[in-house]
């Protein structure tokens, strides 16, 4: 068995099957520790997007603008060893009538009001819950429990209202 065959059968069993809930918990934990303790420094998406943002005025490149750059290229990679993606969005579909350009429309706006809050918030929901409550942030913990009760009043009005 080749090198490349051990590689390609690696990625199969790491990314065509779902992980435990626990397991997948544990490592996140032990990535945010680690990065804390290396390197001494926080993560999170917004902020490394405000410094992408910040590279088209002369602002400097830093560890974070490569992590944004591997977003889409970690996507790109998956897309040639077959992983499938779709511009499908259930409800969002029905909502706009199959019309393309209304829900480019509705996705561009969602995708601003995501970014004006969660720069606004001090982070997005991602980085209150994982970094600020690694850091034991009472904000992050207050803020992350509110995006659990809205996340679930949200989905009892979406499924029940429908």
């Amino acid at each position: 068995m080749t090198f490349h065959t051990t590689l390609n059968n690696a990625a199969l069993f790491l990314f065509q099957n779902n992980w435990p809930w626990w397991l997948t918990g544990l490592l996140l934990g032990l990535t945010v520790f680690s990065l804390i303790w290396v390197t001494g420094r926080l993560f999170g998406v917004s902020s490394a997007y405000s410094e992408a943002c910040d590279l088209v005025g002369g602002g400097l490149m830093t560890w974070k603008i490569w992590f944004i750059i591997g977003i889409p290229l970690g996507a790109l990679v998956a897309h040639f060893h077959g992983w499938n993606w779709t511009f499908l969005y259930g409800r969002l579909d029905a909502l706009c009538l199959g019309n393309a350009f209304l829900k480019i429309i509705i996705l561009f706006l969602g995708g601003f009001l995501l970014g004006f809050g969660a720069r606004w918030g001090g982070g997005c929901t991602g980085g209150h819950t994982i970094m600020g409550i690694a850091q034991r942030s009472v904000m992050s913990i207050a803020a992350t429990l509110v995006f659990l009760l809205a996340g679930i009043l949200m989905a009892h009005l979406l499924i029940r209202g429908m």
